[in-house]
């Protein structure tokens, strides 16, 4: 008899016993549950926030900033500056240069009236603006107080339906859009005229930052070199998507290191759950194996067996829980702080996460199933039936 043949064999005999201990066995597979569910959950808030950040941020754009400042909300310029940048060279055709102010307003969530740190923006308009970005309402005027508000944030908080009065700083805003979500940073913003902004956030005189459009993402260059060429402005540009990625950087560790740990524990507790089960497994059937032993099956096709069991407990207790998180957090909105102010994202569930989750289960499932395969491989059809007799 062929060894593969042998373990399908005891395979077989294995599985067709699984409803004699359905408990063991679902205890098993509620650990690997568990570990899948875990992995995909972790996986969904990395790929939701990946996303956005992906969004938020262009090769082709310079952002200049303050040399000494750590991110925009705490850069400040001189209000000379935009005028110095326009013989610059790689400036994209047009009114390429748009200075910003940036701060923060404190509003209220929905339901449990939480208070959030939501950033203003205040920007220049420099461009004709797309009237389909906004999902209601319409766009701020140059020139006024009005603002356009965020789609997450128009979600979420409270007094900025459009029509409404914003009191920032003690300034009156009118709120007259809502941005179409486009699942960038932006959707988590409100947005203005630049001056009524730096009035209103106290910032008359000076800029935040200055976004420049390059003509092409190899032009950041020779652009950086021509602000290098002038140390006395105290500034440095940097391109918007290492900004952005700068950002997300942080968000990575405070994600990534505490969900390593947690899927690690679950990890290691379905692995123990495995050995533990199967070992007890290996004890009860010991006059089972002894009579397979008996017939001709040798001890290398049970431990393969044994072996391929722990995996496919892995393989089904994983794929259930990564189908059951995907299925439940899929498009889930999530609202977390940078820090400075809020940030909200729509958590993603690809399907390479499921797929890496039951990829994981499987050699978690074959690592705990050594220990029981080695004991079968080491019984001896005379020590199995000692060991079913004693019990």
């Amino acid at each position: 008899m062929s060894f593969i043949r042998q373990s399908l064999g005891v395979l077989e005999y294995l599985l067709s016993t699984w409803w004699m201990r359905p408990v063991a066995a679902a205890c098993t597979m509620l650990g690997f549950f568990l570990t899948g569910a875990a992995f995909v959950s972790v996986s969904s808030l990395s790929a939701g926030m990946e996303s956005m950040w992906r969004l938020s941020g262009r090769d082709d754009v310079a952002v200049i900033v303050a040399q000494s400042s750590l991110s925009e909300l705490n850069s400040r310029l001189p209000i000379s500056i935009p005028d110095l940048l326009r013989q610059a060279p790689g400036l994209a055709v047009g009114r390429s240069i748009r200075p910003e102010v940036v701060g923060t307003t404190t509003l209220l969530s929905h339901g449990d009236l939480r208070p959030h740190s939501i950033l203003v923006r205040g920007t220049q308009v420099t461009e004709e603006r797309d009237p389909h970005a906004i999902a209601k309402g319409r766009w701020f005027r140059s020139g006024t107080s009005e603002v356009v508000v965020g789609s997450e944030v128009a979600a979420r908080m409270t007094g900025v339906e459009v029509g409404r009065a914003l009191m920032v700083n003690g300034t009156v805003l009118r709120v007259v859009g809502v941005r179409r979500a486009s699942g960038g940073l932006e959707d988590s913003e409100i947005s203005g005229d630049a001056l009524a902004m730096a009035a209103a956030l106290g910032m008359s005189g000076q800029w935040s930052l200055v976004r420049v459009k390059l003509s092409a993402a190899a032009a950041f260059a020779p652009f950086s070199r021509y602000l290098d060429s002038m140390p006395g402005l105290g500034v440095s540009a940097i391109r918007e998507s290492e900004l952005v990625e700068r950002q997300a950087a942080g968000f990575r560790k405070l994600i990534q290191l505490p969900g390593a740990v947690l899927i690690g524990l679950m990890a290691l507790g379905a692995c123990l759950g495995s050995v533990t089960v199967l070992q007890s497994a290996m004890q009860r059937r010991s006059r089972e194996i002894a009579t397979l032993r008996a017939l001709g099956f040798d001890a290398a096709s049970l431990g393969m067996s044994t072996l391929i069991e722990s995996a496919l407990l892995a393989v089904l207790g994983a794929l259930a829980g990564g189908v059951t998180a995907s299925w439940l957090l899929q498009g889930v909105a999530v609202v977390t702080s940078t820090g400075m102010h809020a940030i909200a994202f729509h958590l993603d569930t690809p399907l390479t996460s499921i797929i890496a989750a039951v990829i994981g289960a499987v050699t978690v499932g074959l690592v705990g199933g050594i220990v029981p395969a080695l004991s079968a491989l080491r019984l001896r059809a005379i020590d199995a039936l000692r060991i079913s007799d004693a019990a």
